[in-house]
């Protein structure tokens, strides 16, 4: 897959309705992501911070098979989310070891969400790389470049 075939793969999961809902109840609950993920299995906000997980580890899947990802770091919030969502992988990781069996949990792969923690460290490398500046890298973490999550 080339740079604009992810763009525009990583532009349509963020526009999916069920992930703009999912994305605006997170900014709307009290202790965002974290409080989403201690919620019961069977509630909206713990269905919703799945959601934004998942849809994130896709991206950052989309994002290994992309040899140049300098635009799409442009214009993707990953540092933002990750900033956001990083306090409900241990919680959500947590329900998972309980629904599966220890042998069928990814702890060889990383983990729950993995690829999008790996994903936000290359961010990081990435604006260190090109000489971001600090405003920059504070206003791509605080998501002051993001259209939306």
């Amino acid at each position: 897959m080339d740079e604009t075939e992810a763009l525009v793969a990583i532009h349509t999961l963020r526009i999916h309705p069920a992930y703009q809902q999912a994305e605006r109840l997170r900014r709307k609950t009290k202790g965002g992501a974290a409080a989403m993920a201690a919620a019961s299995e069977d509630s909206e906000e713990f269905a919703a911070i799945h959601l934004l997980l998942s849809t994130w580890e896709v991206i950052a899947t989309i994002m290994e098979s992309v040899a140049s990802r300098d635009r799409i770091f442009e214009v993707t919030p990953v540092c933002h989310m990750h900033n956001h969502l990083k306090d409900a992988l241990s919680g959500v990781s947590l329900k998972h070891a309980k629904l599966k069996s220890p042998n069928d949990f990814d702890v060889p792969n990383g983990g729950y969400a993995a690829k999008f923690t790996k994903l936000a460290n290359d961010y990081h490398g990435w604006m260190i790389e090109k000489q971001k500046s600090s405003l920059y890298i504070s206003g791509a973490c605080d998501g002051m470049y993001a259209c939306f999550g």
